[in-house]
């Protein structure tokens, strides 16, 4: 090869690194541009329940909007003055939003409490929310599952009433959403 299509070879070698480089580089642009930043993204929502009555709650009832429980059910019975804890893994888009009906036993029966919370993909300061209720259990039981919805829609990050109190915030470092809810108060 002499000077001149050497020249010309390496110039066309060069402009095809530089087109290809470029097409990789706005093709990651486009990719980027469709995900959403990972600082603000919650993976799930770990969510603890205290149960401050003298007797056992039982779960009657259960409703997974999005996401799946971890273990693969939601704990079935919360003893006297103990908590539980369990992971709600999101859903990769839609998050992870759920409620749990609990029920207490014994002389308590008639007493019952939904916990409900929504914890999205992507974080912002004003989108998890959480919903608690406790009441009569016939009126518990009778919700249906878009009365919950609504409620949770309409609420915020705290939640509470007589016998119960909810709160979730997001975990930046974990990158995920804390659930807090404490049933007592008979």
């Amino acid at each position: 090869m002499h000077g001149l299509e050497w020249r010309r070879a390496t110039h066309k070698a060069l402009i095809s690194k530089t087109f290809i480089a470029n097409s990789r580089t706005s093709n990651k642009e486009e990719m980027a541009s469709d995900q959403m930043p990972l600082e603000q993204m919650q993976n799930g929502a770990q969510v603890t329940m205290l149960n401050q009555t003298p007797t056992s709650m039982t779960l009657f009832r259960s409703v997974t909007w999005a996401g799946s429980p971890c273990p693969p059910c939601y704990p079935a019975r919360i003893l006297p003055n103990e908590s539980v804890v369990f992971n709600n893994p999101a859903d990769p888009r839609l998050g992870s939003k759920a409620a749990v009906f609990y029920a207490a036993d014994g002389p308590f029966n008639a007493r019952a409490w939904v916990l409900a919370w929504d914890a999205p993909v992507l974080y912002t300061p004003t989108s998890n929310k959480v919903f608690v209720l406790c009441g009569p259990k016939s009126l518990i039981e009778s919700m249906t599952d878009d009365q919950v919805l609504e409620a949770l829609e309409k609420s915020s990050e705290s939640s509470q009433c007589p016998g119960a109190s909810a709160t979730i915030r997001y975990l930046p470092d974990k990158k995920i959403a804390a659930v807090t809810a404490n049933f007592g108060g008979l």
